[in-house]
């Protein structure tokens, strides 16, 4: 049969979607079994079938090998397994990354010659379809990676607006917290204040036999350890905040360690605890405030009379490492687990075994501990052994460079001589009202008690009186307004002490403003009976 001339050849094979069916009348005119058009893959550098040829072909070893062959310029015969369970022979023309390959048979000289003369033409056809296949596959890609982008890029900012969302929502959810809490301290120390004056009354006005002893001291000491967990509360809040400034000074660290002591020697003795406390032999200078540096090592004591067994030992050392004073507090209790030791600091962190012990808390001391001597410049760090083999707290704080000695007794205020004053409670809580009223008349004092700030006003502008005690809560006016209109009409001799559940600096200076002298927080106590008078006799 006459080979097709090669323009006629060109043609047929160049219509891509018939290029199969056109491979396959070429083959029955040819006289072979069947016809492959090949070309190179540049990515994969082999031949692969062209456009409109079927992408599949069942082949083996000697298949393989032979289309290798036909990746480079030539004529090549040989014998393929096409299909995989037949062997024949197969005749290519490669010319330009291009082969014509037919498999069966024995093509005429005249069909391979045509086949020459048209492979260049064919094979810059059959390449230029398989760059722009190529280049349509990567436009495809990379739409689909633009889209892809594309959908990151969406999820990302949805993912941040969420982030932001949810950031706002835990910041003011943060914000009603510490809100809730300073209300929850103000609502607590009002029935506190009443429940510890009323106890105090008792205590002065004498009681009947033992039983009413125990009664009070009770009262005393849950009321006061009430008060302490609401201090804690309070603290935390204030602190995270940002909220307490430190009123830093010149302090010997064995001041505020015997300060300490004495704050937590109630509890323990009532436990029968033995505490030992190895002194340095030189002064602890450090920049602090005194108050809060006696609360860390208060609350640390209290922790380790918390968590020791009755008759356990508890040892407080003092020493100098390099520019550091350090303080160590030992004791011999129930120990702290190491899964629990990174966590001890954490807020509302307890152990699971405090749960069945009658030692309650919130899980605040720690944190507190931690936040205050952070204030200071030092660190604490916890260590233990395990359970029920005693931890270590160990407090580090620069020493202070510049101290020079001080007269410790200078700073102690002499308690004022018993004065009768003339004293107007104004409070709306009338239990706290008449707890306090009662307290101040069994130290002698003139005492009358109204609960609102038209009272208060009538009252006022009767009668003259040493010492005006407002809450700040008034149902009609808020004690700020009552202070400043008292101040309006009375100028500044008269002495008046805000007495509130409100504490922090903000709270401080909102009172000074409104002219009050003294700011104290709830519940009242001793300490705050001795500044009302002192306040009082102040010129």
């Amino acid at each position: 049969m006459q080979p097709a001339a090669p323009l006629d050849l060109l043609i047929q094979l160049s219509a891509a979607g018939q290029r199969a069916d056109t491979c396959e009348r070429l083959a029955r005119k040819m006289g072979v079994d069947a016809i492959y058009l090949l070309v190179n893959d540049p990515v994969l550098g082999n031949p692969i079938p062209a456009v409109g040829m079927a992408q599949t072909v069942r082949g083996g070893r000697e298949w393989r090998r032979f289309i290798q062959r036909c990746g480079r310029d030539g004529e090549f015969r040989g014998t393929v397994d096409v299909p995989t369970s037949e062997v024949r022979q197969a005749t290519a023309v490669a010319v330009g990354g291009a082969a014509f390959v037919m498999v069966g048979g024995e093509p005429s000289a005249a069909a391979v010659q045509s086949l020459h003369a048209v492979m260049p033409l064919l094979a810059a056809l059959l390449g230029a379809e398989m760059r722009k296949a190529l280049a349509d596959s990567e436009v495809e890609l990379a739409k689909e990676a633009a889209a892809h982008s594309n959908a990151i890029s969406l999820a990302l900012e949805s993912a941040r607006s969420e982030a932001a969302r949810l950031n706002a929502r835990l910041a003011e959810e943060h914000t009603r917290k510490d809100e809730f809490l300073a209300m929850l301290a103000h609502e607590l120390r009002n029935p506190l204040a009443g429940v510890l004056a009323a106890a105090q009354v008792l205590r002065l006005k004498g009681h009947e036999g033992p039983t009413g002893a125990r009664a009070v001291a009770v009262i005393e000491r849950q009321s006061h350890q009430l008060s302490r967990l609401v201090n804690d509360l309070t603290d935390v809040a204030r602190v995270s905040r940002g909220r307490i400034e430190l009123k830093t000074e010149s302090i010997d660290l064995k001041q505020a360690l015997a300060n300490a002591v004495e704050a937590n020697c109630h509890s323990l003795e009532a436990n029968r605890h033995v505490l030992r406390v190895r002194e340095a032999s030189t002064p602890l200078w450090v920049c602090g405030d005194p108050a809060r540096l006696t609360q860390v090592f208060s609350n640390l004591l209290h922790n380790a009379a918390k968590y020791t067994d009755p008759g356990g030992r508890i040892m407080v050392e003092q020493d100098v490492e390099g520019d550091m004073a350090v303080i160590r507090i030992t004791d011999n209790g129930i120990g702290i687990s190491a899964d629990m030791l990174p966590l001890v600091f954490e807020l509302f962190t307890q152990a699971p075994v405090a749960i069945a012990r009658s030692q309650g808390g919130l899980g605040l001391g720690l944190t507190l501990v931690r936040k205050l001597v952070a204030l200071h410049g030092g660190s604490i760090e916890a260590y233990s052994e395990g359970k029920g083999k005693g931890s270590a707290f160990t407090v580090r704080l620069p020493l202070h460079p510049h101290a020079g000695t001080t007269d410790a007794g200078a700073c102690q205020a002499p308690r004022p001589a018993q004065l009768m004053l003339r004293v107007l409670v104004v409070d709306d809580n009338v239990d706290a009202a008449e707890s306090l009223g009662a307290l101040l008349g069994a130290s002698g004092h003139h005492v009358s008690v109204v609960h609102s700030g038209a009272d208060a006003l009538a009252q006022i502008d009767a009668h003259p009186w040493d010492l005006l005690v407002f809450d700040l809560g008034l149902p009609d006016i808020d004690g700020y307004a009552l202070a400043r209109e008292v101040r309006r009409r009375h100028g500044p001799a008269v002495r008046m002490v805000a007495l509130t559940g409100y504490d922090g600096s903000e709270v401080r200076e909102a009172t000074a403003q409104a002219g009050f002298d003294v700011h104290l927080v709830k519940p009242f106590s001793d300490r705050s009976l001795d500044v009302m008078v002192g306040t009082a006799v102040q010129p």
